[in-house]
Parts: C-alpha cells; sequence; structure tokens
C-alpha cells in the first residue's frame, strides 16, 4: 500500500501542483489540495483531518506575495508565500513531524525561520522541466526513504480469527479510525455476512489511547439492523498495531435483551484501500458485493498460508 502525500500551496500554483502529482504518483497516493475539500466541512476541520492521515505533506513556498515591515519605511520588502500556505505547513508539521514534511522553496522568496527544521527543497523563479524532474526525484527519494507512517488512524478491514456463531455471524467489518475535535482516538463500523448481508453497525462510545504499543481500548455500542427488532448491543473491544500494515486484537459483544449472548472474537486488522469506504458507502450493491468477495478471497489466501 503506498504512503499518502498532502499537497497544499496557493491557487496560483496549480500547475506545480500538478506536475507534483504526476510525478510523484508512482510511489505515493497524492491528495493536492484542489480535490480534498468537501462541501459543508470546514477547510480548517479538514485540514486538521488530513494531518491525521496522511504520511507525507509538501507546501510550495513561492513569492506570490510581498512582505514588508509598516514600522521601518527604509527597509526592503521580501516576495514572500501565502499566509494560509505557511500556516498549513506548520499545521502539518506538528501532526506528521518535520522529516515528513516538506517545503518547496521558490529561491528569493522568504522563509519563516520557525520552519527552518523542515526539509527545504529549493527550485528556481523559472522552472524549467529538468528543474521539475529533480524536484520530483528528491521527494520520491525522502517518501521512500521514511516510508508510511505507523499509526493506528485510518480505514482497516477487520477479520475474524474465531468461528462464526449465530450470535456472532460477521464474517468481515470495515471500520474507521479518526480523532474527535478533542484530539480521543473514534471507532465507527459496520460487519457482514458471508453472503454480503449487512450484520451489524458499532461505534465507540469511550476509548483509552495506549502509546506503547499504539492502541486503543475502546467501549462501543451498536444494532443488527436487519434481525428482528433491531436488537441493540454493546460491548468492549482493542486494536493494537503491530505494524504499518497490520494490527491485531479481539472485541466482545454483549446485549441486555440477551443475557446468553456474549462473545469473544479474535481479529486481525489490515489497511483498507482509500477507495473501499466509498465503495461500501454508494448505491452500487454489485460493486459492494464484489469488493467484500475481494477481500474475504484475500484473507482466506492469508491465513491459510
Amino acid at each position: 500500500m503506498k504512503p499518502r502525500i498532502f499537497l497544499g500551496s496557493s491557487g496560483k500554483q496549480a500547475r506545480l501542483v500538478q506536475a507534483l502529482t504526476r510525478g510523484l504518483a508512482e510511489v505515493a497516493e497524492v491528495e493536492p489540495w484542489t480535490t480534498v475539500f468537501n462541501p459543508g466541512v470546514s477547510t480548517l476541520d479538514r485540514l486538521v483531518e488530513l494531518s491525521q492521515e496522511v504520511d507525507f505533506a509538501a507546501f510550495v513556498f513561492a513569492q506570490d506575495d510581498w512582505t514588508s515591515n509598516p514600522l521601518d519605511t527604509t527597509a526592503q520588502g521580501q516576495a514572500s508565500p501565502r499566509d494560509n500556505v505557511v500556516f498549513e505547513a506548520g499545521l502539518f508539521g506538528g501532526a506528521l513531524g518535520m522529516r515528513r514534511t516538506f517545503i518547496l522553496h521558490s529561491k528569493g522568496a522568504k522563509l519563516p525561520t520557525d520552519l527552518l527544521g523542515m526539509t527545504a527543497v529549493r527550485y528556481p523563479e523559472n522552472l524549467t522541466p529538468a528543474d521539475m524532474r529533480e524536484v520530483n526525484q528528491r521527494l520520491r527519494k525522502a517518501i521512500e526513504d521514511e516510508g508510511r507512517l505507523t499509526r493506528l488512524e485510518g480505514d482497516w478491514w477487520q477479520h475474524s480469527l474465531t468461528l462464526r456463531t449465530e450470535q456472532e455471524p460477521s464474517a468481515i467489518s470495515l471500520l474507521r479510525i479518526s480523532r474527535d475535535r478533542e484530539g480521543g482516538l473514534e471507532v465507527a463500523g459496520r460487519g457482514w455476512q458471508e453472503d454480503g448481508t449487512l450484520s451489524v453497525r458499532y461505534w465507540s462510545v469511550a476509548s483509552k489511547e495506549r502509546r506503547d504499543p499504539p492502541s486503543v481500548f475502546y467501549y462501543w455500542n451498536g444494532e443488527r439492523p436487519r434481525h428482528p427488532n433491531a436488537p441493540q448491543l454493546e460491548g468492549t473491544g482493542e486494536i493494537r498495531l503491530e505494524s504499518a500494515d497490520r494490527a491485531s486484537g479481539y472485541w466482545i459483544t454483549r446485549s441486555d435483551a440477551d443475557p446468553q449472548l456474549r462473545e469473544r472474537t479474535s481479529g486481525i486488522y489490515l489497511p483498507a484501500d482509500p477507495d473501499d469506504m466509498r465503495i461500501l458507502d454508494g448505491g452500487d450493491a454489485q460493486a459492494r458485493a464484489e469488493l467484500l468477495t475481494l477481500r474475504l478471497r484475500e484473507w482466506k489466501a492469508i491465513s491459510n498460508a
């Protein structure tokens, strides 16, 4: 699975961002700022979300504005990047770290001293195709050297290691681990039976994060929407990160309506592709069934190896 990189710039640098997107496509899932914002979600909220989702970020510090000191009329002004681009670089630098946040710095543009620790790639104002290839190559090497960021946040396929029963019939789940506005982890997902029938919906109501190893323990509520009377469920679960591409854990299912229901299921978690959640949320039932069949087939191949 490729690492993800966010590209930020002013509107004036859209063509440069397009060239970066093409140049990095072989080594990363590229998320240019021109495609990642959604109606109904504030720009700042979306940027905070992205800073917790991507593995890298790069920002174009071009000669977009002119900065001068109003208190010193004798001092010369200087070309500078847009304030919002500088802010975004600081936001992502705080979330990802200096080694994973890149500044593409136009020679002659002001570079804020607070951001001097970030990886800077200089480029001339009049960028040639050869210059562009060199910029892309330096970014590609940095991405390949660092690799994906190991963390819990993201979309995960949850595969059961425990034999299924009538009380716990789910064959596969897709869940999302994200952060709320206060920075706490939350878990939400859905489970399906092997024939593609929706089995359960669930969401965390409280969680506790651990750093070493990265893990989350959570209390959850849920329901079986297709069962008679849509019984309400509750329980606990834990997910422990083993590597960037694998986690393990368990979940316990209980129900006040059925005191005998207390199922503990062990599971393995594998990263979902960026389009998996979109397909399951969409209205194409055939595409959804094909995706579930594919993921179950992949899991059987792994578990039988």
